[in-house]
């Protein structure tokens, strides 16, 4: 059996040992991943699954992948530590509301801001393959993903955050193809 196949076989157990609330009074969070376009039916796809499958999902993961506590271990080889991210994530939330980057040429435009608790991300494409992405990072999530000491990133706090989130996450606009990350309280969209 693949890698591929038994990574396939967690999520559809996590998936269904998660899919209930707990209770009737307690709406569950739930992260939608759509991709529709690209001129071919079957390259759409649209992944709707409650936030409890995303972490007994990664519960099962093995221990080189993501820990038990649910960090995530970056590897050395990237050339970046997660301590100089942390250092340069605190840089940025200190500066306060700002435009960080800004980049133009003809065919493109890049802009990455803090306004407010958000971080955002602005892509736009001009031309007959442009492509337009919209990104919106909430300060807290990203505070979750780098909580904690050493060279990982903690997943799990991050999954927890998300679930108090509702709206768009990612939002990637191509000609023919669109890509929407988002949570909210319905199962299916």
């Amino acid at each position: 059996m693949t890698r591929q196949t038994v990574w396939v076989l967690a999520l559809l157990v996590g998936v269904t040992a998660a899919g209930v609330p707990t209770s009737a009074q307690e709406p569950q969070s739930w992260l939608h991943v759509h991709v529709e376009g690209g001129g071919d039916a079957r390259e759409n796809v649209a992944i709707n699954l409650p936030l409890q499958a995303v972490g007994a999902v990664m519960a099962m993961a093995p221990d080189d992948i993501i820990s038990p506590d649910g960090r995530l271990v970056v590897a050395e080889e990237h050339g970046v530590s997660v301590s100089d991210i942390r250092q340069a994530w605190q840089s940025i939330k200190d500066a306060g509301d700002d435009e960080f980057v800004t980049f133009m040429n003809e065919e493109l435009t890049v802009r990455v801001a803090r306004a407010g608790d958000r971080i955002e991300v602005r892509v736009e494409g001009s031309g007959e393959d442009a492509e337009n992405a919209r990104v919106d990072l909430p300060l807290a999530l990203v505070d979750a993903l780098l909580s904690g000491d050493g060279e990982a990133l903690n997943v799990a706090a991050a999954i927890d955050q998300l679930s108090t989130l509702r709206g768009d996450i990612v939002r990637v606009t191509e000609e023919e193809r669109e890509i929407r990350v988002w949570v909210d309280e319905q199962s299916v969209q």
